[in-house]
């Protein structure tokens, strides 16, 4: 848990560097917003304009009660047009998505943006964790993005009429550790030796300042160009 907290920490504060530039006035959409925790720290960025949109009506309606904007697909769509916002935001979204889904998925919500526009992707890399995620259906690397969404004509079976163009990327790393003993998910009153392994490599981890590790997932800013 300490991990993982300590994961999306590092993750918010590379989406800070990646938004630095843009101006506060930028209208922001969150695709998948969840439970709004992008939309309260961009808004403590100072960011005044930020939407997000969220297929789990519950969800949108937490985001609601706690003063930000929210709205279901549906909503969406009534209420803004094209060329409506400067960043969107797929922050550990692409995953759940096989790829002939994701094109359209992904084509769906840049009619919202405008001719130059960015939008920030966050997601997992193929790692020993990946699966443990019970709707994960495939990790994606940020060239398989520049393939789909690419004016190269890439030898794959779908691509898209959108270009991006990959302006900065950060890859997140987290310690090794070992899985496959029983002695790791079975509580024990002994300290068993995998677990004294596995706090060595979190210390080894911490001491080589994150590079005795493994990647887990990368977050990249896009500019996109848009032919749809």
């Amino acid at each position: 848990m300490l991990q993982n907290l300590k994961e999306r920490n590092s993750e918010l504060n590379n989406l800070r560097i990646l938004t630095k530039s843009l101006n506060k006035e930028s209208r922001v959409l969150d695709v998948g917003c969840g439970m709004g925790k992008k939309l309260v720290y961009m808004t403590n960025l100072g960011f005044n304009n930020i939407v997000g949109v969220d297929i789990n009506p519950q969800n949108v309606a937490y985001v609601r009660s706690k003063g930000q904007m929210a709205y279901v697909p549906d909503e969406l769509e009534k209420v803004y047009n094209q060329n409506d916002f400067d960043l969107v935001i797929f922050s550990h979204v692409v995953e759940h998505f096989q790829y002939s889904d994701l094109k359209c998925f992904i084509e769906k919500y840049l009619y919202y943006i405008k001719e130059g526009a960015l939008i920030y992707i966050s997601t997992p890399t193929l790692y020993s964790d990946f699966y443990d995620d019970f709707d994960h259906v495939k990790p994606y690397s940020h060239l398989a993005f520049l393939a789909m969404f690419s004016d190269q004509h890439k030898q794959i079976q779908y691509q898209s009429d959108c270009n991006l163009e990959l302006l900065n990327i950060y890859f997140r790393k987290a310690p090794l550790r070992l899985r496959s003993y029983r002695s790791l998910y079975i509580k024990q009153k002994r300290v068993t030796i995998p677990r004294i392994i596995n706090k060595i490599l979190q210390l080894l981890f911490r001491i080589t300042l994150n590079e005795f590790g493994k990647t887990t997932g990368w977050q990249a800013l896009f500019a996109v160009n848009k032919n749809i």
